[in-house]
């Protein structure tokens, strides 16, 4: 199963477009899934990302196949193209003023959860629905890609 918190309001409904997700609450948070997926939408703040984490880790039982994606906004990351994406390597980038810290500390206080991955995207640029969508694919190939290497 894919567990993914997003902070980014335009990306989380076009997930739910996308992946034709059903719309639930949990806690305070809404919550989005289908047969493969489940989306939590956090507003930005890292108490938010991390209470958002908490209650999806919460709600399921967590299997060693299982993954958690972080997809939030980068302002000043190094990336080139506009609505590109850069998958940030978790162990150096900590920053406790970041939002994907509260994912970041809610994953590794769960010593159930193996596979987690941070995934900005260059802010500014979420007007177009084509767009993000476009962006979308992207971080799930990439996602795709990625773990048919670690196997």
């Amino acid at each position: 199963m894919i567990y993914i918190v997003s902070t980014l309001k335009n990306a989380a409904h076009a997930f739910v477009d996308s992946y034709k997700f059903h719309k639930t609450q949990a806690g305070n948070f809404s919550l989005f899934n289908n047969d493969a997926m489940h989306l939590i939408f956090s507003d930005s703040g890292v108490q938010n990302a991390r209470l958002a984490t908490q209650a999806l880790i919460n709600l399921y039982d967590i299997t060693d196949e299982d993954i958690y994606l972080y997809i939030g906004a980068c302002e000043d990351c190094s990336i080139d193209e506009e609505g590109s994406f850069l998958q940030v390597d978790s162990s150096i980038y900590t920053s406790p003023e970041d939002d994907s810290f509260g994912f970041y500390d809610a994953v590794i206080h769960s010593p159930a959860i193996k596979n987690f991955y941070i995934f900005k995207v260059l802010s500014g640029h979420f007007e177009a629905e084509e767009e993000i969508e476009m962006l979308l694919e992207r971080v799930m190939e990439k996602i795709a890609a990625s773990l048919r290497s670690s196997q």
